[in-house]
């Protein structure tokens, strides 16, 4: 057996037990188990007296926008009231103007509710979520001493809610229930009356027109033997979606229970093969297996990406935050994990989408600011609709740049030469453009921004307006450097010499007196929040890091200090993820270890779904909500492996941040930046097996994991610190401990 063979055993086995539990509380949609398969999602909730199912779909949104009749709705004038102080203005030009002819959409919906009730009261239930199988296993005990077994999946290939009761009951109450019957705060948006189509009590139709924009079409029917199959499609108009729901319907029929389910377990199985942990921490190891569930339930190539609540919008209310792609955290969070945990696939939903978009924000940069480039706000629907929010965030200028480094991650960890040339690089250029036309040389002939915000800093105060703030700045130096690295991969350098001389003149990061890095020039990091925004340099990139000297080392640890000394009282539960990842990075494993225990036990309701405040007031954090966002259940599954494998800087680092008290672990298949799949496994403390294989051809580069000596069973150069190898697509470097 091969070490990646046994590592991938471990890991494994460890996974077959990894599951979410359903609460007994029976009338929170948030104490459901989701399912989904990055098109078609499924909350299940309730407790069979009825049983509910909030059915869901990725391109259900509402994205009816109006852009106000405001001439003066642009960045020169933005910029005339900043100057001027004008903030009275500044907040109707901006932000109330949009607000108030657009009150409940742009959103994201959901289709409905899917409800069964057994027919006897209900004295208990419980039921729990294979993250390895994708399935969901319910027991309901009526009152009259039955007990009923529902088994539920949505299939991980097809389009379909698959649900068995055993035994079937003697009465089933059966009703689907569409968006304005289940949400009285969307049903104020206009012309959301559903079409039903009565097929027989063995079945049904529901069919929904979305103003504007597509219908979906639900349809499903039971068996005697209380198999219930529900298929969920959407087309052009209604007629179309309604038979292809159907003709789907017929089709998974006749396949049949048995066969859906062997396919649907052989996909998941399939998914969880390409990578896997297994660590001494059971709350980190849970959190690693059901972030990676998430995202895989969520996201899915050809479909659109997931926004904040996925493919789970909620029941009954409108969707916090309309549901939107929030882009100065939450959706970069959301697609953390894809890259490392080796599931490089579920990012081109992004990128296509992005690049779908592309258009649009290259429109928005030229009528809003005036020149050519692309701009995304913060918060956007499909086909980059303008979705109303703070002025400060939906204006920050740090947007496109860090949706580009979605592209870059793409490309560095991948290596598909056809998305470089046809995606990564021309989307590169246009964000690049933007920053062009945005920077201001200044009297000391460095180029300047003049008028951002560090993300959510302030709130949406006057005071969050700032120029040169360090995440911007970090947002443009790597933007230029990505864009003149995957120039010189395409061998077509038409930016590259103008990305230089940008780069070269940027100032220097605002550093204050004691050595840590700030938010902008005169203002210090110099209270809690969950935006840790300002290190951004340190991650999500890389350009200080502690191989860059004493000096960088010192920003390094001073900002941590800073960080660490303002408190958690205003984080959020996505400020986790980042902090993780940052202690990771300054090789503080008990820290990270700590970040992540901390988000398990106060951030994620009783079934694992995040919520985005400290619900139980523990005193984690003055934010008490129990809104519901996927991000931080994925971007914690994305930061976890940052403690067992690092790759920034074309350099591999095996077990750089775990905790003291780790003394065995390993993971297999996990995904470095290049392309490697690497494994490894710690013995004793100790790095004792490392393997690497090359996805694509390349020299490798990985820091010596061993203690002492060891073998190799490739051609292997010590150069410093570190052991350097070229290896061809598909061939595997095999280090071990002597």
């Amino acid at each position: 057996m091969s070490l990646r063979e046994f590592l991938r055993q471990q890991t494994r086995q460890r996974a077959e037990s990894a599951r979410m539990t359903k609460p007994a509380d029976k009338d929170l949609w948030i104490s459901g188990l989701p399912l989904g398969n990055g098109d078609m999602g499924v909350m299940v909730w309730g407790d069979g007296g009825p049983l509910k199912l909030t059915l869901d779909k990725t391109d259900l949104w509402d994205t009816r926008m109006v852009w106000p009749d405001e001439p003066d709705l642009n960045y020169a004038n933005m910029r005339k009231c900043a100057a001027e102080g004008e903030w009275e203005r500044f907040q109707w030009l901006f932000e109330d103007s949009i607000r108030e002819v657009n009150t409940i959409n742009p959103t994201k919906i959901s289709f409905g509710r899917l409800e069964i009730s057994l027919g006897d009261e209900i004295c208990s239930h419980s039921g729990e979520l294979s993250f390895v199988r994708g399935v969901a296993q319910l027991n309901i005990e009526a009152a009259d001493g039955t007990e009923y077994a529902v088994t539920a999946f949505v299939h991980k290939q097809r389009n379909v809610l698959c649900l068995r009761i055993e035994p079937m009951p003697e009465t089933l109450d059966i009703n689907l229930l569409g968006l304005a019957e289940t949400n009285p705060h969307l049903a104020e948006l206009d012309s959301y009356s559903p079409q039903q189509v009565d097929t027989g009590p063995d079945g049904g139709a529901l069919v929904q027109q979305i103003p504007e924009s597509i219908s979906c079409a639900v349809a499903w029917s039971i068996a005697a033997d209380g198999t219930l199959l529900l298929t969920m499609e959407s087309a052009d108009d209604r007629q179309a979606a309604l038979a292809k729901a159907a003709d789907a319907l017929a089709d998974v029929t006749k396949t049949g229970w048995r066969a859906l389910l062997a396919e649907h377990e052989a996909a998941w199985a399939n998914y969880w093969d390409a990578s896997g942990i297994a660590v001494p921490d059971e709350k980190i190891e849970y959190l690693w297996h059901l972030g990676t569930y998430m995202i895989g339930s969520a996201a899915k190539p050809g479909c659109l990406p997931p926004g904040l609540q996925g493919v789970w919008a909620l029941d009954g209310e409108k969707p916090p935050w309309h549901g939107d792609y929030h882009a100065d955290m939450n959706v970069q969070e959301t697609f953390w994990p894809v890259y490392p945990n080796n599931h490089p696939e579920l990012g081109r939903c992004l990128t296509d989408f992005l690049m779908d978009c592309l258009p649009a924000a290259q429109q928005f940069c030229r009528s809003f600011f005036g020149w050519e480039g692309a701009f995304f706000p913060c918060a956007f629907a499909p086909g980059m609709v303008f979705v109303p929010g703070w002025s400060t965030a939906q204006f920050w200028m740090g947007v496109p740049g860090w949706l580009a480094h979605h592209l870059w991650l793409q490309w560095q960890y991948e290596r598909d030469e056809t998305v470089l040339t046809e995606q990564v690089v021309p989307f590169l250029r246009a964000v690049f453009q933007f920053y062009e036309g945005l920077l201001e040389a200044g009297d000391d002939g460095k180029l300047h921004v003049p008028l951002s915000a560090s993300p959510e800093m302030d709130d949406n105060k006057p005071t969050a307006w700032c120029s040169d703030p360090n995440c911007d700045l970090s947002i443009i130096r790597n933007l230029c450097r990505w864009l003149i690295e995957t120039e010189a991969s395409a061998a077509d350098p038409q930016f590259t010499s103008r990305a230089q001389q940008v780069s070269a003149n940027l100032p220097d990061y605002a550093i204050n007196e004691e050595g840590g890095l700030m938010l902008w020039p005169g203002r210090d990091y110099n209270e809690s929040h969950r935006h840790p925004s300002h290190v951004m340099c340190i991650h999500p990139f890389d350009d200080m890091n502690v191989d860059g000297g004493e000096e960088a080392v010192r920003i390094i640890e001073r900002s941590m200090w800073e960080f660490i000394n303002m408190g958690m009282g205003r984080w959020g539960g996505h400020t986790y993820p980042q902090s993780l990842a940052l202690a990771a990075r300054a090789g503080r494993g008990n820290m990270a270890a700590r970040q992540a225990h901390i988000f398990h036990d106060n951030f994620v309701w009783k079934n694992g779904l995040h919520l985005n405040g400290d619900y139980r007031q523990v005193g984690c954090s003055i934010f008490a909500t129990n809104v519901f966002c996927m991000e931080a259940n994925c971007g914690i599954a994305g930061t976890i492996p940052e403690m067992l494998l690092q790759s920034w800087g074309d350099r591999i680092r095996v077990f750089p941040a775990v905790p003291d008290d780790w003394q065995e672990a390993c993971f297999s298949d996990l995904r470095a930046e290049g392309g490697w799949l690497v494994s490894a496994q710690m013995e004793a403390g100790d790095t004792t097996l490392v393997s690497i294989k090359a996805t694509v051809s390349g020299t490798c580069r990985i820091k010596n994991p061993f203690a002492n000596a060891y073998q190799a069973d490739a051609e292997v150069v010590e150069d410093g610190q570190d052991l350097v190898v070229e290896l061809g697509a598909g061939q595997e470097l095999t280090l071990r401990a002597l």
